[in-house]
């Protein structure tokens, strides 16, 4: 019985399927946290209206490992969950994810997003100053409406190395999420900590 009941209290919430229920929307941020505590969630804002959890694989989306996740809150609800899928700045393999593996990625999250959810030959596509690109998909057939961005630098497909996935999703009849497709919101924990300063007393 023990070796039954041990992966259901070590499974971590998959907030794919936890916002696939329209009443997960209408929650609260506190009854949220207060039962996802042990995942990991916890608040990042003084007006308790941002929820977030930083650790691979504490929480998942359908099925894929979630690097970190934010949750933001209004009067009535969640608005939107953004999850970054991957981060170049917190990947401990020196290689980063290349093109083939981020296919594969992107293949999958297209395919829970809905239905026959496909990545398609035309996403919006952005070049940066840096020379990267910026990619952007969005669908709105499923559960909940999805948006896709992800950043990618290399000049040939075959070279291409992935920068971030992320995936943001929002209740049916809400306007586009104004983080979807920017490269701000969730960023990587080497970055956070290089936006760290301090003074002379020590003070951030």
């Amino acid at each position: 019985m023990l070796a039954i009941i041990l992966p259901l209290m070590l499974s971590a919430v998959d907030l794919g399927e936890h916002f696939a229920k329209s009443e997960a929307w209408t929650e609260s941020a506190v009854d949220f946290t207060v039962e996802h505590q042990g995942d990991g969630f916890g608040f990042a804002s003084q007006k308790r209206d941002i929820v977030n959890c930083m650790g691979r694989g504490k929480c998942t989306w359908h099925g894929l490992d979630v690097w970190e996740a934010r949750i933001y809150y209004g009067a009535e609800g969640a608005t939107r969950v953004e999850m970054s899928l991957y981060n170049r700045g917190d990947d401990r393999d020196p290689d980063g994810m290349n093109a083939a593996e981020l296919k594969k990625l992107l293949d999958e999250i297209a395919s829970k997003a809905q239905p026959g959810g496909k990545i398609g030959s035309n996403p919006e596509k952005k070049k940066l100053r840096n020379g990267g690109f910026q990619l952007a998909k969005k669908w709105n057939k499923g559960d909940c409406n999805v948006d896709l961005a992800w950043g990618v630098n290399g000049a040939k497909a075959k070279d291409l190395t992935a920068d971030y996935v992320r995936v943001t999703m929002s209740p049916k009849g809400a306007s586009k999420p104004k983080t979807a497709s920017r490269p701000g919101g969730i960023v990587s924990k080497t970055k956070a900590k290089a936006n760290v300063k301090k003074n002379a007393e020590g003070d951030v």
